[in-house]
């Protein structure tokens, strides 16, 4: 009966120490994952001091369950650093993302207060949880700058187009100011702007120019004799001959009336007069069918060129004596006036 009681109470101790050892193995398992905590830790080592004195020897792991228990805290301990490493990652991540934003943008004092404080959430983040609940808020803004961004892309564009509709309505409407509705060549207003911008240039460069006047020969009498219809289209046809004839570089007004102007570009006095001879054999040249009748068109032309001193009015004043020699002399011829 005494042996039983023996071995009993030796088991109890083998048991007390085993508990002990478990007790112990876990012990230094919390201490590696509160490691950062110095207080609990403190603790930890004292109640572990104490474990290993009543045991009052060297302690090693108890078999099976206390491997296990070793194995289990190896694996934590391995978790915990992975865990702090992705959350440091994410950390850099996200507050890198989130200053890029917020140069990116600074589109407003609210936005750049809210990426402010997300960055100082995330940068003193202890778990993933918070550096969440802060990528979402900074997602969450970005997105709301994102759709006012496109809300005003899409007002700009369509201010562009506008002012794209405006900008060519505005040409239409100048264009319009500036031609003769009937002829289609510059009008009486333009050629008074022209004129003006032609005397400076010539006073500035000394590039020679001319100015030419061209009348149709005996107009009033297609008015009378055939109406104003075919009067009309007696100008409409010298209009365009005369358009053909010159460069694209001159300019062709309706100065009034059945009288048209030239305004020939760095041309001397002997191209200048070519330009003229050939303007004036092109009326010629054209004939205007009314009903049965073939109209012959014809038309005399004055001609001057720039000099030093010239005003808008000097200039056009000898073009239209040379005119007016030109009629003198029988009509359908060109003169000059030097």
């Amino acid at each position: 009966m005494e042996e039983y009681n023996d071995d009993k109470r030796l088991s109890s101790l083998e048991f007390t120490k085993r508990i002990s050892r478990l007790l112990l193995v876990c012990l230094n398992g919390v201490s590696e994952l509160k490691a950062g905590d110095q207080g609990l830790s403190d603790k930890l080592k004292e109640l572990s001091n104490l474990l290993v004195e009543v045991l009052g020897e060297k302690i090693e792991s108890p078999p099976v369950l206390g491997a296990e228990l070793e194995q289990v805290f190896d694996e934590l301990v391995v978790q915990k650093y992975l865990i702090d490493k992705e959350r440091e990652t994410a950390k850099q991540v996200f507050i890198a993302f989130t200053k890029t934003i917020y140069e990116l943008s600074r589109s407003s004092g609210e936005f750049d207060e809210i990426l402010t404080e997300q960055i100082d959430v995330i940068e003193a983040a202890e778990n993933m949880s918070d550096i969440l609940s802060a990528k979402d808020v900074v997602l969450g803004q970005t997105k709301k700058i994102q759709t006012e961004t496109h809300a005003m892309r899409e007002e700009l564009e369509e201010s562009k187009k506008t002012t794209s509709d405006l900008t060519q309505l505005l040409e239409q409407v100048e264009t319009k100011a500036m031609i003769d509705p009937l002829t289609q060549v510059f009008n009486r207003g333009t050629y008074n702007i022209e004129i003006g911008k032609m005397i400076k240039k010539f006073k500035r460069y000394k590039d020679p120019a001319a100015l030419i006047i061209i009348d149709i020969d005996h107009f009033k009498k297609f008015n009378d004799d055939y109406g104003h219809k075919a009067g009309d289209a007696v100008l409409t046809l010298v209009a365009s001959v005369i358009k053909d004839a010159v460069r694209d570089t001159d300019m062709v007004f309706r100065y009034g009336g059945e009288e048209f102007v030239v305004l020939l570009n760095k041309l001397d006095i002997k191209n200048a007069l070519k330009v003229a001879e050939k303007v004036r054999e092109a009326i010629e040249s054209h004939h205007l069918k009314n009903k049965s009748t073939m109209l012959k068109v014809t038309a005399s032309i004055g001609l001057s060129c720039f000099k030093e001193g010239d005003v808008e009015t000097t200039i056009f004043e000898r073009a239209d004596k040379a005119l007016y020699q030109g009629k003198q002399n029988g009509r359908n011829r060109v003169e000059q006036v030097l």
